[in-house]
């Protein structure tokens, strides 16, 4: 009779193989290691550190970011106003601040009278520490007194 009558029959019976002795001796080890996972073992509230305390980094004060906007607004007006508009034909004004480590590029500058005082109008790209920003400004001369900034704003 061949094997396969005799298990199909019943006649043969396996015996306890090393596969099936292995099953036998890690199915309770993993159910004891599964029970101290499940229970959270090491990650309780016994297991906290509650000594340590972070918190968020805080911007910087109002007046160090007025005293960086200013230099570089006056760093804007002294390019914008010294630019020769004919020599510069439409194109783009690289400028730099050396004292905050801010830069950008002047996109337009048009020149204007307003109330007979010559004033120009730009729109700036300012890359500080804070990041990318657009601005519009107006710069005006005064006779006598110089160049002022009439606005310097955010887009």
């Amino acid at each position: 009779m061949s094997r396969r009558v005799q298990a199909s029959r019943g006649i043969l019976r396996p015996g306890i193989g090393c596969a099936t002795g292995v099953k036998l001796v890690l199915l309770p080890l993993l159910a004891v290691l599964g029970g101290c996972v499940s229970s959270g073992f090491g990650l309780g509230d016994d297991g906290l550190d509650r000594s340590l305390v972070t918190g968020a980094v805080q911007p910087a004060p109002a007046a160090v970011v007025d005293t960086e906007t200013r230099s570089d607004e006056a760093t804007i007006r002294n390019a914008v106003t010294s630019a020769n508009l004919e020599t510069l034909g439409g194109g783009t004004l690289s400028w730099a601040n050396a004292e905050t480590g801010s830069r950008g590029e002047v996109a337009t500058i048009v020149e204007l009278e307003r109330d007979g005082v010559r004033c120009r109008r730009f729109r700036v790209s300012r890359e500080s520490f804070q990041g990318v920003a657009l601005f519009d400004g107006e710069t005006c001369l005064t006779p006598g007194a110089g160049w002022w900034t009439r606005s310097f704003e955010p887009v």
